[in-house]
């Protein structure tokens, strides 16, 4: 008997501490669910931030309140759902991930990561476009226009589709290496695709058409590319050739 009352003592002792740090946060988290939105803090993720304008605070505003239904400052915490409003910024088209918290003082702090484009696709009798490394499409809009390289293909206005067609997969390739590769970016202006799948490449700077030929052995391609504007162009000058035909393997053609 004696050493079963110093158990139950300690197991009393351990149920009242448990019980009191339950009412403890019931009542922290009541009086926290009762406080209001005092303020809201938006940022941008600087990575996707730098040249990339197409959505600004006030977008994300009209985004958490849907254009003004629901109120956010002066709005208690309890009706505002972190989960909800996540899920409200996440329909727009350009942005690839959005983070909701907040503090016991009532602010709420919502961090955005923008999407980032790499190519605009051109129709003639349907919208323009956007696609992102993802092959996320993304509409254009009137108050931003990205400074990327654009797209035209001969044979389709319709929206390529990145993961079964072979020549889209292939375009796709194409657009990642040529953004990811600083010069090809800042001189590559535009890419033809025509009805052969034979794709034209054309530069900002120069009057030459680059033949790029069908859409495989990229990598090879735009070595080949690098050359020519490494070590043929210092040479003979910028405007000395019209036309770079790279269809052929471990050839250069320049006329």
């Amino acid at each position: 008997m004696k050493q079963l009352f110093p158990k139950l003592r300690k197991e009393i002792r351990v149920s009242i501490l448990i019980v009191s740090c339950l009412l403890l946060w019931g009542f922290v988290e009541t009086r926290h669910q009762s406080k209001t939105c005092q303020k809201l803090v938006i940022s941008f993720a600087q990575d996707t931030q730098l040249d990339n304008y197409f959505l600004d605070e006030e977008d994300i505003k009209r985004l958490m309140s849907e254009d003004g239904r629901h109120t956010i400052i002066g709005e208690a915490h309890q009706k505002l759902s972190v989960k909800a409003l996540e899920e409200r910024i996440r329909t727009n088209a350009y942005v690839a991930g959005c983070q909701v918290s907040r503090n016991v003082k009532g602010d709420l702090f919502v961090q955005i990561t923008q999407k980032r484009p790499i190519a605009r696709f051109v129709r003639d009798e349907k919208p323009d476009f956007y696609i992102d490394s993802l092959a996320s499409l993304m509409p254009v809009v009137r108050k931003y226009t990205s400074r990327v390289l654009t797209v035209t293909r001969e044979d389709s206005q319709e929206l390529p589709n990145f993961e079964l067609e072979t020549a889209d997969k292939q375009l796709l390739h194409l657009l990642r290496a040529l953004y990811a590769e600083p010069f090809f970016r800042a001189q590559i202006a535009h890419i033809h695709v025509d009805k052969y799948k034979q794709a034209y490449l054309y530069p900002q700077i120069g009057k030459q058409t680059v033949e790029f030929g069908s859409l495989f052995d990229i990598d090879n391609k735009l070595k080949k590319l690098k050359v020519f504007y490494d070590e043929i162009l210092p040479l003979k000058g910028w405007n000395a050739y019209k036309r770079i035909n790279l269809k052929y393997d471990h050839q250069i053609i320049c006329e």
